[in-house]
């Protein structure tokens, strides 16, 4: 509402975030019910999983082009301002967003495709039991954490590059575009690795180097090392 700090912009932020994160999980949900209806087998499943962790690579690479899109809109508004530029930017992202998000809403044929089970259990007794088991808490706090903090560092990259790395907006653009092309090389070799490990082991390692890399954001700009090759080892990694 104002261009400056103010008591409404916090309450409107908060409501936003909370509506968000509200009719993200409504979607969710049941988006992900439909992976075991679809999938038959572990190895259908394993797929599955994979094309949804690489849709959700590239919609972060997507999103974190905000900044690149402004730049580009500069030719056609002249005489628009940084903050119009970004708000522009962030409707055409969400634009897109939400034509991809209908595609399985109309496209995908439940009927044809998916093997549904019928519960028997009621909701709020599903949940009873989903709560009552230690393994299942155990998970829901480490996946919970996990996507929390990635939440956190991906939204800011660009802080990262541009202010403690003090590097151009550009090189976060080149940081995904090797973070992503590597982990697209990687993908086939993660499947052999679930079939020949297992899916624990890798998980618990993935976890491991995850910590890792996330500790190394710490001592970005204090280490005497050159910001490129900081960043550049990190998207690597």
């Amino acid at each position: 509402y104002h261009n400056y700090e103010s008591s409404v912009n916090y309450i409107w932020l908060f409501f936003i975030q909370l509506c968000y994160y509200l009719f993200l999980t409504i979607y969710i949900i049941p988006y992900n019910a439909l992976v075991p209806e679809l999938a038959e087998t572990e190895d259908e499943k394993l797929k599955i999983s994979v094309a949804l962790s690489l849709a959700f690579v590239l919609g972060m690479v997507l999103t974190s082009q905000v900044p690149l899109l402004a730049r580009g809109l500069e030719r056609f508004f002249d005489s628009a301002t940084t903050q119009t530029l970004f708000r522009i930017s962030m409707g055409i992202i969400i634009i897109i967003a939400c034509i991809l998000m209908f595609i399985p809403v109309f496209v995908l044929n439940e009927k044809k495709y998916c093997k549904p089970v019928t519960s028997t259990v009621g909701i709020f007794k599903s949940l009873k039991t989903a709560f009552s088991s230690k393994n299942f808490l155990i998970f829901m706090v480490a996946d919970s954490s996990f996507f929390v903090t990635l939440a956190i560092i991906a939204s800011g990259l660009l802080y990262y590059v541009k202010v403690l790395l003090l590097l151009p907006e550009e090189k976060g653009t080149w940081f995904l575009a090797i973070m992503i092309g590597l982990s697209l090389a990687f993908y086939p070799l993660v499947i052999k690795m679930v079939k020949s490990f297992g899916k624990k082991r890798l998980i618990i390692s993935s976890f491991i180097i995850f910590a890792v890399l996330f500790f190394s954001v710490m001592f970005m700009g204090k280490i005497k090392i050159k910001p490129e090759v900081y960043l550049y080892t990190l998207a690597v990694l």
